[in-house]
């Protein structure tokens, strides 16, 4: 982003104020807080503000920001760190991107009022900001609207949000007027209802003929849209679900939330927006589209009256980033059932609010505590909890592992096998009862996913199918090199394509998927002989059936099982999909409440290191309780 000469000198003359803000005290009033009038003014003006207190139950007319504090790209080495604004005739430094945030809400006829946490909020004082923490939520539910300031414009902006307006007219709400925060669609329903797959190609063959199909730079300025550092922000949830209104501004273009996460949900629901994706970087884009899924989910979980346990709520985050990293607990409190919120509390180190939070979830061992285990990324074995290993460090961000207990089918372990175990005093060991009952032996390669932008005009790009082809001789490989000590149902084709789906169909809790052999062979076809097919010439119609009958495969088997994980085969004769962290020798064990069984590594003095949950084939569905001697061989089983 280029700033005009006479801006930058602006700024630069702006920074050299003497008198700097001072905040005073808020009042003893649990709900007091400041606001900020934004003072009206031309674009050659510096930023001028009152700032005053108010308790939040009189009601006060305000908007709240929703923003990212750092800018989407790196400044330039001569680009100002901070700016400075005017707060009652004192000078107050504010991060570059808030600084143009200011200056495009500000008016040039009115004043306008805000909350901002930047300014509202004295970040200096620990105790202050975790007393406005905790009424956050009303403070983005009591504002007229929420502003969600996306950042500075860049040429693919306006390409998007063109389009994004043309892809409203033509597929609009069925019902703007719908209570609901998140409506249903018009199109959507086209797509999903009557005959399926005949439905959505009428859809695509009315899609296909308007200009939308052919404007490439709406597409991928989208994907480019998409990007943008606001998507990635944890506090952005409790902002935009707690909000009445919520508007999205980028630059000089403006569009309201709710249609804005209608076009984009649409457009990468119906799968005619590769270019979206692509432009979007695959795996970035799709988390932007995740984090717009939560926003309406969340409204609807809260618009009915109910809210999570602490548990469920930080589920909602894994894939955000924040600035502090206690913000990753503190923000999801809102949506937290009484009996199990936290109090938030910035005096505390981000190692001790892991262990309070891990030791309060593993309070009560049963199923619910347990299946925490399973949101455990083996990757954080680099970087653990100090003070629970054993626990998830709910700092991570992870982007690309889906945790397989969230999909399982419920084993009935029996009223005679109930969960049991214990945390130590210090939090450091966990103890739950449970079986060890088979070792890894082998495992495959990696699969990175593709996230490169489009290349060209290639319809999939040669270095994706590449990966995917490596990718699937090396699990051939293990299945080869282990055929002599394969259980016999282990060695069938039906068993090896279900071990790289771990047995998922493409439903939220569905299992068991019809057969995709052809599925299967089709797509492996595919890759091997997509990337073979010379530059200048078109790609032969076989390859292009078979990358269209293989898709499906595709998105189940690397776009949700593969990444984070490896298969494998393992001592007994079974194959898996294991933690991305697993290695030979490491075991594989069942704790008795668990839907999946872990991975684990021996420490010394019969100490393990966890590093996960695996998907072994065939003894997923409580094959596990039916090992001879079972309940002889159940054991406490340290982690540490």
């Amino acid at each position: 982003m280029k700033l005009p000469k006479s801006l930058c000198r602006l700024l630069r003359s702006e920074t050299k104020t003497e008198s700097h803000y001072t905040y005073l005290p808020l009042s003893n009033n649990p709900t007091s807080i400041r606001l900020i009038t934004l003072q009206p003014g031309d674009t050659a003006q510096p930023l001028f503000c009152d700032i005053f207190h108010v308790p939040l139950d009189s009601n006060p007319k305000y908007e709240a920001l929703s923003y990212t504090w750092d800018l989407d790209t790196q400044p330039a080495p001569s680009m100002i760190s901070s700016y400075i604004i005017k707060i009652s005739n004192r000078s107050f430094q504010v991060a570059p991107n808030l600084y143009f945030a200011l200056r495009r809400l500000r008016a040039s006829d009115q004043p306008r009022t805000l909350w901002i946490d930047a300014i509202c909020v004295n970040q200096k004082d620990n105790n202050e900001k975790g007393k406005q923490v905790q009424i956050m939520s009303q403070i983005y539910a009591k504002a007229e609207r929420v502003v969600i300031w996306l950042g500075e414009e860049e040429t693919s902006d306006s390409h998007a949000f063109a389009m994004m307006e043309r892809f409203y007219q033509a597929f609009p709400f069925r019902d703007p007027d719908n209570r609901s925060k998140f409506p249903r669609f018009e199109f959507h329903d086209l797509v999903v209802s009557g005959d399926g797959l005949e439905t959505l190609a009428a859809v695509l063959c009315r899609f296909k003929n308007a200009d939308l199909a052919r404007d490439e730079l709406g597409w991928k300025g989208l994907g480019i849209l998409l990007l943008r550092r606001w998507f990635t922000r944890v506090w952005v949830l409790q902002e935009v679900v707690m909000g009445r209104e919520a508007v999205v501004i980028c630059g000089s273009h403006t569009i309201p939330w709710q249609r804005f996460a209608y076009v984009v949900c649409t457009i990468l629901d119906s799968g005619i927006g590769q270019e979206v994706h692509n432009a979007g970087q695959g795996g970035r884009g799709a988390m932007s589209v995740l984090l717009i899924r939560k926003v309406a989910n969340l409204q609807e979980v809260l618009g009915s009256g109910q809210k999570y346990g602490l548990l469920d709520a930080l589920g909602l985050t894994r894939t955000l980033e924040s600035t502090d990293p206690r913000d990753k607990i503190y923000s999801v409190l809102a949506f937290v059932r009484d009996d199990e919120r936290l109090v938030p509390d910035y005096q505390i180190s981000a190692d001790e609010l892991l262990r309070k939070v891990n030791v309060s979830l593993m309070a009560h061992i049963n199923k619910a505590a347990i299946g925490m285990l399973s949101l455990f990324d083996a990757r954080s074995v680099q970087n653990p909890c100090k003070l629970t290993p054993w626990g998830p460090n709910w700092f991570d961000v992870e982007l690309d592992r889906e945790s397989l207990s969230s999909l399982g089918e419920q084993i009935e372990y029996g009223t005679s096998c109930q969960p049991s175990g214990r945390v130590s005093a210090d939090g450091r060991l966990l103890t739950l009862r449970g079986i060890l009952f088979d070792e890894v032996t082998s495992y495959s390669h990696t699969y990175e996913r593709f996230s490169a932008p489009m290349i060209d005009n290639h319809w999939y790009p040669k270095e994706k199918a590449v990966r995917a082809a490596t990718y699937l001789e090396s699990c051939r490989k293990v299945v080869n090199d282990a055929s002599s000590s394969l259980r016999p149902e282990q060695s069938t084709l039906d068993a090896y394509w279900r071990t790289l789906v771990c047995n998922l169909s493409d439903g939220p809790i569905a299992r068991k998927p019809h057969d995709l052999t052809a599925q299967f062979q089709a797509f492996q076809r595919f890759v091997n002989a997509y990337p073979e097919v010379p530059e200048d010439l078109d790609i032969p119609q076989e390859v292009r059936d078979d990358a269209l009958r293989g898709a499906f495969f595709e998105a189940m088997s690397l776009g949700r099982c593969a990444a984070g994980r490896r298969f494998c085969s393992t001592k007994n004769g079974y194959l898996g999909m294991i933690p991305v962290m697993a290695r030979k020798g490491d075991l594989v064990c069942l704790f008795i409440g668990a839907l999946t069984p872990f991975v684990i590594r021996p420490k010394t003095d019969g100490i393990y290191q966890l590093i996960g949950e695996c998907y072994i084939h065939s003894m997923m569905n409580g094959e596990i309780l039916e090992l001879p001697k079972f309940d002889e061989r159940l054991e406490d089983i340290i982690l540490g």
